[in-house]
């Protein structure tokens, strides 16, 4: 298991055209705890910078060819040089060279003859106070982007909530119609086709709910080795014959907690983001390892606590990102595709599903060089779940028990009620929590099942169901909703019998996840 530490030793470029310079520095730096490398010149110091990525740069004026003034010009333009402190060192004096100093982009100006013991301070102070700045600068950008996602997301949520209605009606009836047509007659091929283009829009409103943070995980304890195996004959048909797939599992189990048909969409997600990276075919790296984290350490907007971690690394040889690229990546929206090639909600969907999982998700890429995307996700102790792997739908089967079904939208409700009785289930229909409570009272026999919507005006679906215990505590609950907020939904979600079945939904997932929940006797 691999250890990560954070960076003791500052590093220190000095920039000088005079050896003696250089020695005299090195020599008051080193000895003071410092780490030191050297440029002669603007054009070593640019390449020296690259390479090395200094702390803090100490750098001449006065030097041929590319002055202090040019160099630190050429810096500050790097893709990296925007917050690394520059100290300019020189002669001269006047105000001139001082404003010159600071209009080129100078952290702070030091004039000749220099104090080497004061040089030692100085430098730590200026380094202590260019970190400060950078730290307020990066929580600033920070809060600006959390507005920003936050405003994107309520935005989100609530339009998935509408659609996803919109689209249980849609996806529902077509399942009717196609059980009512000859399957080749015309009218049945023309209403498979609404059917896949319902269905691609609901995957469009998964994903805005998972940037946003807005759904609801179907948690379980899972092999994260099991579930990567699983999806290995997928991958190589979505990645297609030219990319080489290679497949390192860890050497012991990797045990997580998270909702496995979520964490297959974000291994698919980046499958295909670095399928389109290579082109002309490449290679495609998928790995699974340990690690222990012992001090905490900041990427971006990330950061990751102590602890133990389980990582999931995807990496491609292909064309690669550059900086810019890479601080916009997880931007719902941004895509780098030609126009009406994408959506850009594919790593915007990976950010929310492992952000709301409890891990984070770092990059690293170069442009030219490939990218590599590293998930940390918490070790768990737990015992796995029997169905760590999300399983396809294969049960159909009938009922007779009495349902209760609450539900605000009158054309949800219809659809739910016309299927549910086709499944041979009594049904009782209420449009909201009072109305429910009411029949509940006044119904003779056994109410088996209160299937409620979770967002409704009024009494929401949580608090019905809280009510409703109180007066059949028999009766089992199973929650839906296109769209569920933060407050209603997380804490009831940690409730091992809570039941939730998510907007949209196809006919046969709804008879499956009732009978499901009617035959759990836990």
């Amino acid at each position: 298991m691999t250890t990560l530490t954070s960076k003791e030793i500052p590093l220190i470029l000095i920039v000088d055209d005079d050896a003696t310079g250089r020695i005299m520095a090195r020599a008051s730096l080193e000895i003071n705890g410092f780490s030191v490398a050297e440029a002669e010149d603007g054009l070593g110091a640019l390449s020296a910078f690259d390479n090395l990525q200094p702390d803090i740069i100490l750098l001449d004026v006065v030097m041929p060819k590319m002055d202090g003034f040019e160099t630190c010009r050429a810096l500050r333009q790097s893709p990296r040089g925007a917050n690394v402190p520059i100290v300019m060192i020189t002669g001269l004096n006047d105000i001139e060279s001082i404003n010159h100093a600071y209009d080129a982009g100078a952290t702070d100006f030091i004039t000749k003859p220099i104090n080497w013991t004061l040089l030692n301070y100085r430098v730590r102070y200026i380094m202590r106070s260019s970190q400060a700045l950078a730290h307020r600068k990066h929580l600033e950008e920070q809060l600006h982007q959390s507005q920003k996602m936050e405003a994107i997301g309520r935005l989100a949520g609530g339009v998935a909530h509408d659609f996803n209605n919109l689209l249980t009606v849609i996806m529902g009836r077509t399942d009717l119609l196609l059980e009512a047509t000859v399957e080749n007659d015309l009218l049945h091929q023309e209403v498979e086709e609404i059917k896949i283009a319902s269905e691609q829009a609901a995957s469009l409103t998964q994903q805005l709910l998972a940037f946003s943070r807005k759904q609801v995980l179907q948690l379980k304890v899972l092999d994260l080795n099991f579930l990567v195996a699983n999806m290995n004959k997928l991958l190589r048909r979505i990645i297609g014959e030219d990319v080489e797939l290679v497949t390192t599992l860890g050497l012991e189990p990797s045990i997580v907690k998270a909702d496995p048909g979520q964490l297959e969409q974000v291994v698919m997600n980046l499958a295909v983001n670095a399928r389109d990276a290579m082109p002309g075919g490449g290679k495609l790296t998928i790995e699974i390892s340990k690690i222990h984290v012992d001090e905490p350490f900041s990427h971006n907007d990330f950061e990751v606590l102590p602890g133990h971690y389980v990582i999931l690394s995807i990496s491609d040889n292909g064309i690669g990102m550059d900086q810019e690229i890479q601080a916009l990546i997880f931007e719902p929206f941004f895509t780098t595709k030609e126009r009406y090639k994408g959506t850009g909600l594919g790593l915007a969907t990976v950010h929310g599903i492992i952000k709301q999982s409890g891990g984070c998700i770092l990059i690293s890429s170069e442009a030219g060089f490939g990218t590599t995307f590293t998930i940390y996700l918490p070790v768990v102790k737990d015992v796995i779940d029997k169905s760590g792997v999300a399983q396809p739908i294969t049960d159909l089967r009938h009922g007779n028990e009495t349902i209760i079904l609450v539900e605000d939208d009158d054309k949800v409700r219809r659809l739910v009620s016309k299927v549910l009785l086709r499944y041979g289930y009594n049904i009782l229909e209420a449009s909201n929590g009072n109305d429910a409570l009411i029949i509940g009272d006044n119904y003779s026999d056994d109410i088996y099942l209160l299937l409620t919507d979770v967002i409704m005006p009024g009494m929401n679906g949580i608090e019905l169901s809280a009510q409703w215990k109180l007066r059949h505590p028999e009766t089992k609950t199973l929650y839906t909703s296109g769209y569920t907020e933060d407050a209603l939904v997380h804490n009831a979600a940690l409730d091992p019998g809570f039941n939730f079945l998510q907007k949209p939904y196809k006919a046969e997932a709804l008879a499956v996840k009732v009978r499901e929940v009617l035959d759990n006797h836990s």
